[in-house]
């Protein structure tokens, strides 16, 4: 007998996958013409063919399931006007603020340098701090050398 080798799970049966199969996205999009479905207080169906998204009208959080039925096409400013209708402005708000965060690069290694060379030199953390956020805000100091970086953040501390 062959020793059993285990499968490994695909995207839709991991828990808590967001992931939708490419059949059920086809049927829910050929159903709903590859439109937005969302209708206006005039009565009007939105027109948008772009920027579309599957949206759950019984959010996966509040036990939707992945189905035709549960599902719908939105473009993706409706789909965030009724995800701030079912849980609230803020709670999508801080939601979004925590995905920027995480998404966020860290700052680059020749920024942290600078840091320790201004505090060595005896400029308190939030000075050090403040003059690299500063900097960080110029186009090109992303990729500038330690020396030019460390330049500039003492013209700015003095």
């Amino acid at each position: 007998m062959w020793p059993v080798v285990p499968t490994r799970a695909t995207k839709a049966s991991r828990a808590g996958s967001r992931y939708v199969r490419t059949e059920l996205r086809r049927e829910v999009f050929a159903r709903d013409g590859d439109q937005c479905t969302y209708v206006g207080p005039d009565g009007d169906r939105c027109p948008a063919r772009g920027y579309l998204e599957l949206d759950h009208i019984r959010p996966k959080a509040r036990g939707g399931t992945e189905t035709a039925a549960n599902l719908r096409v939105r473009r993706r400013a409706h789909n965030a006007l009724y995800a701030e209708q079912v849980f609230g402005r803020a709670h999508i708000a801080s939601r979004m603020d925590l995905r920027r965060r995480k998404c966020a690069l860290p700052p680059p290694a020749s920024f942290e340098t600078v840091a320790r060379g201004l505090r060595t030199m005896g400029f308190r953390e939030p000075e050090a701090r403040r003059a690299l956020e500063t900097l960080a805000k110029k186009r090109d100091m992303g990729a500038a050398p330690v020396e030019a970086i460390l330049r500039e953040a003492l013209l700015v501390l003095t």
